[in-house]
């Protein structure tokens, strides 16, 4: 809105004569001039000023962002039935999302996770490459790098349903996703902000699983977060919140929306890694939206913490017709109105759902003030027919401003027009790069900001040369055992330890760590039940239930007041033969102790010690304790089945003891003539390798009454080829014996085992089952 003109007469009596005071003239030669673009981040405002009567000037200088125009972000929820089974359905979403580009104003699309059915399904991730190739057809798009957009792996997506990696990236946890949507694959888009690199850049090269984007819309900027479905608190994902909060303070200015797979469910509750990240990012003042699928339904909650609100929104259809029938996400966000309009719509069907839960609106405060705000101070006495100049730091690039003067003279005042320029964002000189980083030297360069020197990447006003714990907010700087590494970061925090020496990878250095080659052994609670008494003056009895296929414990003790996701104290004593051990201290006055008791296997098979944060059984491998032993056994981590229905589980597997995982066998569907029963049932492994492989198999099975029979097969390649195994012939009653068949020496890795009926003939449809006692597979060295 252009400003009206004031204008204010004086009018005195002087010596009998009426004297008309003027006003002064309006500014002119304005600087930026009127409608002029590529204006530097750092302008001055200035313009001339003059007063008929020759009074001096008094001038003000008042500045806004002009109002953006309305645009609209996308959310693709779960999309894995598309990949699976209807693949034009999910074309046709990001088709249809091309095609409404220039119509929306669509500006970013986000995928909530889920992208794919089964994780190491390449037909699957293929489909989906597919898919969202139309987003980045410069063609189609009018534009180099495509349609913004950002995804980040959900459950379905990790190749072990649900089981993000523990510590770091184990490689084989989302291949796929990494193969299709790595980091390669956004380099050298203008959108792409970056990813977090599990602390090694250099050997995760290509991970993408958290990643970020930046984009501006509407006269403002945002920073868009994806990370990884992660239900499981771990020191991994503690490091992936600690970089999500570091980066929304390296960009403060920028309005943030965080995606993870699983935020909220249909009650609008949080699942345990939304309330981590709302608990983490909540006060951040830029944080205003958080968006998830995982769970069938829809829904929205608004909290508020210390005058900031956050919505977070559920959206997912995969259990309507055709896994979803096609629905989408529609955010149509207006400044104008400071409103957010959420639709849910499908392009397969051209429908909108209009339900409360999927047709809403959102009230948000964007870039619309009503009236201009000063900028700078006010310019006094400035000469008739001079030039009054102010600073306005801080222009963003790709964003129009408005701007106008008041002048003032002996109580006469003038409004002068209002007049526009946009920014390029660029420096004009070296104090115009001046950051919050005290330790760079900042300099502009051919118009852009270079900043040299040290650096405080975690803004913790520590430079990073002389930082003890670089890439964690740490301004204390505490190092209690005064090895130069800080506490954050020290993998043992009250050993001197300046080597850092881990040589399993567990985050527990060795010089702390009773297993310093056992990477499973740092999961806490293994062993419950563990009790502290005072035995005299200065000792302290520690006590605990065995645990069955255990040889000896290790005990582990820590200060309480560092007790956290990835602290597990310092070893007491390893190779304890008993349930029960003294500790010749006791803490300190107003201080206490934390214990942990860890179950060892001499034998180095799996045993019932509990699970590692990978969920799966933890294993001894430390090698000193397996001296003298022939074998390792190894048992299923996962297990699925395909077709029939179960009693009892995987665990029931693990021992001889007469308790069953049992499969029994399912009709087919179709026709009634053709129908049939069958049988498919999975197990994975992971193979360490050996000279000699031998699949061990303690099961047996239903008399059949229809001829029907069973195999197990396996694969190294995640099911797309499966090879028989030669097992005897599973027997109709329990003998407790061992079916023995050996495997060839190469297999290692990634290991999946089935069990298959093979009678499919029509009208076969007696429901057979199979009981399985024990099942391992034993890797010779």
């Amino acid at each position: 809105m252009r400003p009206v003109n004031h204008v204010f007469a004086v009018v005195a009596l002087l010596c009998g004569c009426l004297v008309l005071a003027a006003p002064p003239e309006p500014p002119a030669n304005e600087t930026p001039a009127d409608r002029s673009t590529e204006v530097t981040a750092h302008p001055m405002l200035c313009a001339d000023v003059f007063d008929p009567d020759g009074d001096p000037l008094d001038v003000s200088f008042f500045g806004r962002r002009v109002t953006g125009e309305d645009f609209t972000i996308i959310a693709l929820p779960d999309t894995q039935y598309y990949s699976e089974t209807y693949p034009n359905i999910f074309d046709s979403q990001t088709q249809w999302i091309v095609e409404q580009q220039d119509e929306r104003n669509i500006v970013f699309v986000s995928h909530l996770g889920d992208i794919v059915e089964i994780g190491d399904n390449t037909t699957e991730w293929n489909r989906a490459d597919t898919a969202m190739s139309y987003l980045e057809d410069p063609a189609t798009t009018s534009n180099l790098d495509g349609i913004p957009y950002g995804l980040a792996p959900g459950n379905h997506d990790q190749s072990i349903r649900g089981i993000p990696r523990a510590y770091g990236d184990e490689g084989w946890t989302t291949h796929e996703y990494n193969q299709h949507f790595g980091a390669h694959r956004f380099a050298g888009r203008e959108y792409y902000g970056g990813r977090y690199d599990f602390g090694d850049p250099a050997s995760y090269t290509d991970n993408n699983d958290n990643n970020f984007q930046l984009f501006s819309a509407g006269s403002m900027d945002f920073l868009f977060v994806h990370l990884e479905f992660d239900q499981a608190p771990s020191a991994n994902r503690a490091a992936v919140l600690d970089w999500l909060d570091n980066l929304l303070m390296t960009y403060p200015e920028r309005r943030a929306i965080i995606m993870t797979h699983y935020m909220i469910n249909p009650f609008a509750l949080f699942s345990d890694q939304g309330q981590a990240i709302y608990d983490t990012v909540s006060d951040n003042p830029n944080v205003f939206l958080m968006l998830g699928g995982h769970v069938h339904g829809s829904a929205h909650r608004t909290d508020l913490f210390q005058g900031n609100v956050i919505h977070s929104l559920l959206s997912d259809y995969q259990y309507w017709d055709e896994g979803g029938g096609g629905y989408l996400r529609i955010m149509t966000f207006s400044p104008e109105n400071d409103e957010v309009r959420v639709q849910t719509y499908s392009p397969w069907l051209d429908l909108f759902d209009l339900s409360g839960s999927n047709d809403f609106v959102l009230d948000y405060p964007m870039a619309k003030p009503d009236l201009m705000e000063p900028v700078g101070g006010r310019v006094e006495d400035v000469p008739s027919g001079g030039t009054a100049c102010v600073p306005w730091p801080g222009r963003r690039g790709g964003v129009e401003y408005e701007w106008y003067v008041e002048i003032t003279a002996a109580g006469e005042a003038v409004t002068g027009p209002a007049w526009r320029f946009g920014s390029s964002g660029a420096c004009g000189s070296d104090p115009d790069c001046v950051d919050r980083d005290g330790c760079t030297i900042d300099r502009c360069v051919d118009g852009f900001c270079d900043a040299t020197g040290r650096f405080d990447g975690d803004w913790d006003g520590v430079c990073e040369d002389q930082d003890n714990c670089p890439g964690r907010y740490n301004p204390v700087q505490a190092d209690s055992d005064g090895d130069g590494r800080g506490d954050l970061c020290d993998s043992c925090p009250l050993d001197y330890d300046p080597d850092q020496y881990d040589s399993d990878g567990d985050r527990s250095g060795d010089a702390c760590d009773c297993q310093p080659v056992d990477s499973r052994d740092r999961s806490p609670g293994i062993l419950a039940g563990v009790q502290a008494a005072k035995a005299a003056p200065h000792v302290l009895t520690l006590t605990w239930a065995p645990a069955p296929g255990a040889d000896p414990y290790s005990v582990s003790r820590g200060e309480l007041a560092d007790l956290q996701v990835d602290r597990f104290g310092n070893c007491l004593q390893e190779g304890v033969f008993r349930t029960a051990l003294q500790d010749p201290e006791i803490p300190p006055v107003g201080s206490g102790w934390f214990y942990m008791v860890q179950g060892q296997n001499f034998d180095c098979e799996l045993g019932p010690l509990g699970y590692g944060s990978d969920e799966t059984m933890r294993r001894n491998r430390n090698p000193g304790a397996c001296i003298g032993w022939p074998a390792y056994d190894e048992l299923a981590y996962d297990d699925r089945i395909v077709d029939g229905a179960g009693t009892g589980s995987r665990s029931d597997t693990y021992a001889s003891d007469d308790a069953y995982q049992s499969i029994v066998e399912i009709i087919s569907g179709g026709n009634p003539e053709t129908r049939h029963s069958r049988l498919e049932q999975h197990w994975s492994m992971d193979l360490p390798g050996g000279t000699r492989i031998e699949l061990h198999v303690e099961a047996h099975r239903k008399h059949s009454k229809d001829g029907d029979d069973f195999v197990f097969e396996y694969s190294t390649d995640g099911g797309s080829n499966w090879i028989p195994v030669d097992l005897p012939t599973l027997p109709t009653t329990d003998q407790d014996v061992d079916l023995v068949a050996e495997l060839p020496g190469s297999v290692a890795g990634p290991f999946l085992l089935r069990l298959v009926d093979t009678d499919h003939t029509p009208g076969n449809i007696a429901q057979d089952w199979v009981s399985v006692d024990e099942l391992f597979v034993r890797c010779i060295p």
